[in-house]
C-alpha cells in the first residue's frame, strides 16, 4: 500500500522543477487533501486547491446531512 505522506513528499520535491512549490495537507478525519501552490522565491501562497470557501461549504453540507439522516440504520 502506498503511503500518502511519502507520495505527497515526492510530489512536493518534483514540483520544484516547475518553479512552484506544492504543499500537501491531509485531513485524516475528513479524508480531504488540500494543496497549496507556493511561489518558491517569495514563499507566498499563490493558490489553495480546493479553495477554502469550498472546503467550508463541503463541511457544512456534510454536517447538515448528518442532522437530516441518521447513519445508524
Amino acid at each position: 500500500m502506498v503511503d500518502i505522506k511519502t507520495t505527497a513528499a515526492d510530489l512536493e520535491r518534483i514540483s520544484l522543477a516547475f518553479n512552484k512549490k506544492l504543499k500537501f495537507m491531509v485531513d485524516f478525519e475528513s479524508h480531504e487533501i488540500t494543496v497549496k501552490v507556493i511561489d518558491p522565491e517569495t514563499d507566498k501562497v499563490i493558490k489553495i486547491l480546493p479553495p477554502e470557501e469550498l472546503q467550508r461549504l463541503h463541511g457544512k453540507i456534510k454536517e447538515t446531512l448528518g442532522f437530516l439522516f441518521d447513519e445508524r440504520i
